[in-house]
């Protein structure tokens, strides 16, 4: 199968990455010199020897017995339509084979004409009011596009794209130049283009609600990912609630106390997802989930549930140790365990294998402090079904009691590292601490300045360097901002950025050369002007970043980018997941990962593919690619 990475970028990932940091001797951005390329290159090939791969999950993902996944690429017309304009042609591959064909933005009667056309039109934003010309020239004209999914791509393949409509226009492209990254445009014009996203295949798209995604390798390769679902009380609410024709008596019957969440397990091995199974009951009330297995082959899923009015972390073990006689039998769930016990809740759960086999499980607990509610990162750990607590995470003593997003991530060479975020002196910080032959090897400040830092992500690569991205908002963020006084604060939201640093083996706090995109805006203030606000509200922003590593070792970055405003799509505004891999001095090309529309909440899990590429297990509900069709649904992007 053709891959876009070619031998040159194998070759010099290890010592570009080493020679693209620069170490930071404090957060305020203090740098020294780079190194010369000659002593990185040497520094890479020592880690290189150094390094014992212990690392559990890269040698799982070798074993993995799906096939390799096709690659994707858009045909995206109507980019400088200023009305709505009928694009119908067709489109036609030589060296490669299209598996699927789908719709994006398709409305009204947007469809497919087979074997490889399509009769299209670019559409006004969906949710644009009537009569309204200053809206009407702001918004512009929504996009719309064929997806194309390839397989068995040769070097030599070639893309022929006839359009017409919008533009007369018959042009071949070589898809290698697609699969590098870069958008190509087509025509003079530019009212086209074609560019690579994601593949997206199905994992959860039934009629409920499915979102928060965990996923794992166990040993033999198999992939297991767990999932929350919610059914809907009111399918006719599922977008808005319509409007009532007079007042009613009462709104009782709005009223739908009852809880609606469960917890669901499936797995995918030979090219084929087994039959989902419910790892709780129906009605549950649940805070996000985790998975992961031990060195022994034991698969584990962690949750925060709701009983008799607290959060607790239950866990549960899954294996497909079934009497069925099939070859996907439907996975077999263990008994329930409770894990924590007090009061007050426990929520967030997230795990990672550790360096001998055992499963580490960190999660957030809430409950009174000598300044209102407080929360804490708490460590437990298990083999062969028994569990330990360890307490809460070592800190140092000034720090106060408000910490939120953990995260775990376990090393090549025996080290395991968590992260967190901390509201301190009036700003959130992020910080991490490395563990290493069981004890804390040492705690860090990775970003402490007066800005709004949090919502960090972390991965080890095969040489032991741990990278952790994180979110960057302004200098006080929410806060002193306000209707009546918009001088001296910011209001949420605004100028969101992502940042990645490095903690290399030797423990220095290290940053990349490459830098990634800043989003500042000027925020709105009375008086308010129309225009301006729904500039400040379609603007872009940059949020929830996830740092990965692929299956050759290279590191990956998933961040959400906004775009639109409330008129874009039914619910409003949308975000998008773009990924990007880091090749030296800069950051490859943003790829959109497809079906990964939605809110602003969203954090995928990024997993290496044994071809070398990247698995993404992602959400989306579907407000931009299918905006007819709103509903959470889980998917796998490659």
């Amino acid at each position: 199968m053709f891959s876009f990475d070619s031998w040159k970028t194998v070759g010099y990932i290890i010592p570009e990455c080493t020679r693209t940091l620069v170490e930071e001797k404090t957060m305020k951005h203090r740098r020294m010199l780079l190194l010369p390329v000659a002593v990185a290159a040497m520094i890479g090939v020592a880690a290189l020897a150094r390094v014992k791969e212990q690392a559990y999950v890269w040698q799982w993902a070798k074993k993995h017995s799906g096939p390799n996944l096709p690659v994707a690429i858009l045909i995206e017309m109507g980019l400088k339509d200023t009305k709505p304009t009928r694009w119908y042609g067709e489109a036609t591959v030589r060296g490669a084979r299209i598996v699927h064909r789908e719709g994006y933005r398709f409305r009204g009667d947007d469809r497919l004409v087979a074997p490889d056309s399509w009769d299209v039109s670019s559409h006004r934003p969906i949710r644009l009011p009537g009569r309204n010309p200053v809206l009407r020239r702001m918004l512009g004209i929504d996009t719309v596009g064929v997806v194309l999914h390839l397989a068995d791509v040769q070097p030599d393949a070639t893309l022929t794209v006839h359009l017409r409509g919008g533009m007369n226009l018959r042009t071949e492209i070589a898809l290698w130049s697609v699969l590098a990254g870069a958008p190509i445009v087509i025509g003079h014009q530019g009212n086209a283009v074609v560019r690579m996203i994601s593949t997206a295949m199905p994992i959860a798209t039934g009629p409920t609600e499915d979102d928060f995604p965990a996923a794992c390798y166990a040993p033999d390769g198999t992939l297991w990912v767990a999932y929350v679902s919610y059914r809907l009380k009111d399918e006719k609410r599922r977008i808005a609630s319509s409007a009532l024709k007079q007042q009613p008596e009462s709104f009782r019957f709005l009223y739908r106390p009852d809880f609606g969440d469960q917890l669901f397990v499936r797995y995918y091995r030979d090219g084929r997802w087994s039959p989902p199974a419910a790892v709780t009951g129906a009605n549950e009330d649940l805070v996000r989930c985790a998975i992961a297995a031990e060195s022994n082959g034991d698969v584990w899923v962690a949750y925060s549930a709701n009983r008799n009015g607290n959060h607790d972390i239950y866990v549960r073990k899954v294996d497909v140790n079934t009497p069925e006689a099939v070859s996907h039998p439907r996975p077999r769930v263990g008994a329930e365990q409770r894990l924590t016990k007090q009061p007050h809740p426990d929520i967030h759960p997230a795990m990672a294998t550790g360096p001998n086999g055992e499963v580490h499980l960190v999660y957030q607990r809430l409950g009174p402090g000598d300044d209102g509610m407080e929360s804490s990162i708490w460590h437990l750990y298990g083999k062969n079904g028994s569990w330990q607590s360890t307490g809460s995470l070592e800190k140092p003593a000034d720090l106060s009691g408000r910490e939120w997003y953990p995260g775990v991530a376990a090393g090549p060479d025996g080290r395991l590292a968590w992260c967190y975020d901390v509201y301190h002196q009036g700003d959130a910080d992020v910080r991490a601490l490395v563990w290493h032959d069981g004890q804390i090897d040492r705690n860090y400040g990775v970003a402490t300045t007066s800005r709004f830092e949090a919502r960090p992500s972390m991965c080890f690569d095969r040489q032991g360097r741990l990278w952790i991205a994180y979110e960057e908002g302004p200098v006080k963020w929410g806060k002193d901002y306000g209707a009546l006084d918009g001088e001296d604060g910011n209001p949420l939201y605004n100028e969101r950025s992502v940042r990645v640093v490095c903690i290399d083996e030797t423990g220095r706090l290290m940053k990349p050369v490459a830098e990634l995109p800043l989003s500042r805006f000027e925020a709105p203030r009375i008086p308010f002007n129309a225009v301006k606000t729904n500039r400040f509200e379609s603007g872009t922003r940059y949020s929830y970043p996830q740092i990965g590593i692929d299956g050759r070792g290279r590191v990956w970055l998933t961040y959400r980018m906004k775009f639109g405003s409330r008129y874009s799509s039914h619910p409003g505004s949308y975000w998008l997941t773009f990924a990007r891999m880091l090749q030296g001095d800069r950051w490859s090309e943003p790829i959109e990962i497809h079906h990964s529309d939605g809110l602003m909440d969203h954090r995928p899990v990024l997993l290496p593919h044994k071809s070398g590429g990247l698995v993404i297990i992602h959400n989306t509900d579907g407000r931009y690619t299918t905006p007819n069709q709103i509903d959470n649904q889980i998917y796998m992007s490659y």
